[in-house]
Order: C-alpha cells, then sequence, then structure tokens
C-alpha cells in the first residue's frame, strides 16, 4: 500500500482577511501569509501593511459576502485596484 505525504499549496501573494478564524481557515488550506482587517476600523499601520504586500508580493482579498465585507472589499479595492 502507498502512504501520500499531504501537498500544502504555497500562495505567494498576501491574503487579506477580516479576522482571526478567516486566518485560521486559509492555514487549513494553504501555505499563505495573511494580513487581518479586524473588521471595517482598518488601522493606518494596517493599511501601511496592506501597501507593503501590494507593492511587494500582490494581495488577495477574501472577505465575507456579508455587508461588513462587502464595504471592506470595496474601501481595500478602492485603494488598491490590482488586488
Amino acid at each position: 500500500m502507498m502512504i501520500r505525504e499531504a501537498v500544502t499549496m504555497k500562495i505567494r501573494e498576501i491574503i487579506v482577511v477580516e479576522g482571526r478564524d478567516d486566518t485560521a481557515a486559509i492555514k487549513k488550506s494553504v501555505d499563505a501569509v495573511t494580513i487581518e482587517t479586524h473588521g471595517y476600523g482598518i488601522t493606518k499601520n494596517t493599511w501601511d501593511l496592506i501597501a507593503k504586500a501590494y507593492n511587494d508580493t500582490g494581495i488577495i482579498v477574501f472577505t465575507d459576502p456579508d455587508h461588513a465585507g462587502e464595504q471592506i472589499r470595496r474601501r481595500i479595492l478602492k485603494k488598491f485596484p490590482e488586488a
């Protein structure tokens, strides 16, 4: 019988998520670095981290399909349209 090793896909871009539960879900599936917005009130420090990631490796935005997630996504895409 052959035993297969689990292969984890590495994501080059930084994934922007809403919170720690989202980070945990991402890390169960792929090898990736995340930045958490901690909801709608994104701090200057978090904006700076997102900007650095956007310019260095690129970002992928994963937010919930609810009102808050849509608002967060719109704000991020307004500043970083190639995300």
